[in-house]
């Protein structure tokens, strides 16, 4: 039993490992097949000769391709992502500034994924083949088959644009920006931290649209396994012991099925 979990845990972590090599080595020669040069994104194209060979040596591009790509790997196993080409800063510190801002649009995202998923998908099971089933369908068909990034210019348009409900691109308007002490990152604790509710629903309408629209396809699928697992669970013989005992439709559910 232990074994077979061995080796089940190990060809997971394998097939991980390969795939992420994969990503790696197609990110890399990509990058190398770009008509940019990024010497000169980095001296200018008025540095002399020998400061572009310098630094043409330092990046490490006089090395075969293949040495380059071990040293890129070697370099991203460290935790040594290198510096942007055109910012100069080094990748891992640009990656934290605006990891915090991902992370709180993921969580905002999840929180309506699974918030109105599971109840939609319990609900269209309860009560299969009505207006709500079918509603709860045509909701998850959507989901699926509409691109995330024509929903949120969609949503720019009506509910940014046109009804003014939400905050536009960004994090913050303007006259808020820089009006707050960042703590950890998240712009709607920290508003909380400081206090300042202003800055929080100022934030929050600036989250909710792209939260909403990344939420929506994650719900789409939510919806639909839910639904399928409740008919299979409403199906079963301790269900159908439990209404013939008296307890109720929803009573059951949420006792039985829905635990």
């Amino acid at each position: 039993m232990h074994l077979s979990i061995l080796k089940a845990v190990a060809r997971q972590a394998s097939s991980v490992s390969t795939t992420l090599l994969g990503l790696l080595a197609l990110t890399f020669f990509m990058g190398r097949m770009l008509p940019i040069d990024p010497v000169l994104s980095i001296v200018g194209d008025q540095a002399d000769q020998s400061t572009y060979d310098m630094v043409h040596r330092q990046l490490g591009l006089d090395k075969p391709l293949y040495v380059q790509f071990f040293l890129y790997v070697r370099s991203m196993l460290s935790g040594d992502f290198g510096n942007a080409l055109f910012t100069g800063h080094r990748v891992a510190d640009d990656l934290m500034k605006v990891f915090p801002a991902t992370v709180e649009l993921a969580t905002f995202a999840i929180i309506i994924g699974v918030g109105i998923g599971v109840p939609l998908g319990i609900v269209a099971a309860v009560y299969r083949g009505s207006v709500i089933d079918h509603f709860a369908r045509v909701v998850g068909l959507l989901g699926y088959s509409s691109p995330a990034f024509w929903l949120g210019l969609m949503g720019l348009i009506l509910f940014y644009a046109t009804l003014g409900w939400v905050g536009g691109p960004g994090r913050l308007d303007v006259a808020f920006m820089d009006s707050i002490e960042t703590h950890t990152g998240f712009m709607t604790i920290d508003a909380l931290w400081e206090g300042d509710m202003d800055v929080f629903w100022n934030a929050v309408s600036h989250i909710v649209l792209p939260a909403a629209i990344l939420g929506y396809g994650s719900m789409a699928y939510i919806s639909r396994m839910t639904r399928s697992f409740m008919l299979e669970q409403m199906a079963q013989e301790y269900m159908v012991a439990a209404r013939a005992k008296g307890l109720s439709g929803w009573a059951a559910i949420r006792r039985h099925a829905a635990s």
